[in-house]
């Protein structure tokens, strides 16, 4: 860590046992959060974002598809974790299973909340590649639901209003908009597993928001009640392709996502545990 400090984790999150992580990555892959049992330093979000009075502290994650991006020209495909100083949180750890699991206090300040954020290298490569098709897809578990819903279990583009994907955590029947697919797996009223899947060209937005795509990837909560309380949520991956590059089809990527989902949910993510935000 920047500061030197060392965070001890529960055994569990050190767990040496679990299986690797499919080899996912291809010449199009932008960006892959995933099996972040590595990420020791996410238990210490919390106590960073509490020392904060002002500002969006924010942490870094593991992409492991820097390389790739590297190789698109992406000088810098960093991802973040980022949380609002004014919104304090109640948890933030890593599951035994590798899940990036973070809940919210009540909210102070409307609009704020905790996120995961691009890079301006990789927003502005979407930016420049606006007729190119991208794919993006997420895996989560709620653990709490929330009095205030505004958080977005996926959303990638411009802004609110002129994002080609946006899928909201809050309803079980808007999932959003994709022009190539959308889909989203779950009851996102429920407690339990969720996952959703977007693609489509950047070009069907807005051409003046060109210069403004939205760094958001996932929120864990946005909300514009104050006082009201927000959902628990694990992040176990995030995945975003660029079709165009990469050469294949959405019903190739949305193919190996469930594939690979399935595969996780009875194996790897199997028996995960974390505290209960309550």
């Amino acid at each position: 860590m920047a500061n030197g400090l060392m965070i001890k984790l529960p055994v569990a999150a050190t767990d040496n046992t679990l299986p690797k992580l499919p080899v996912a990555l291809n010449s199009g892959s932008l960006v892959l959060i995933d099996n972040n049992k590595d990420m020791v330093d996410i238990d210490g979000f919390k106590a960073l974002v509490d020392a904060a009075s002002t500002g969006n502290p924010s942490l870094p994650l593991i992409n492991r598809a820097a390389d790739n991006a590297a190789a698109l020209g992406i000088s810098d495909a960093s991802i973040s974790v980022v949380c609002s100083a004014s919104n304090k949180l109640l948890l933030s750890e890593t599951t035994a299973k590798g899940g990036l699991h973070i809940a919210h206090n009540s909210v102070s300040t409307v609009g704020t909340g905790s996120r995961i954020a691009m890079s301006a290298g990789i927003t502005s490569y979407l930016s420049n590649n606006r007729d190119h098709n991208i794919f993006a897809a997420v895996w989560a578990r709620i653990t709490r639901i929330g009095e205030a819903r505004l958080q977005y279990l996926l959303n990638l583009g411009f802004n609110a209003n002129n994002n080609f994907a946006t899928i909201n955590l809050s309803s079980t029947t808007t999932i959003g908009r994709g022009d190539i697919g959308v889909e989203r797996v779950g009851n996102s009223e429920t407690l339990g597993l969720i996952k959703a899947i977007a693609a489509g060209p950047f070009n069907q937005r807005n051409a003046e928001q060109s210069a403004a795509i939205g760094a958001l990837l996932m929120s864990w909560f946005q909300s514009n009640v104050v006082g009201a309380t927000g959902d628990g949520l694990i992040l176990y991956r995030l995945y975003v392709e660029d079709l165009t590059v990469s050469g294949r089809t959405y019903e190739q990527a949305k193919f190996d996502d469930d594939a690979f989902y399935s595969s996780a949910i009875t194996g790897r993510l199997a028996g995960d545990t974390w505290t209960n935000p309550i």
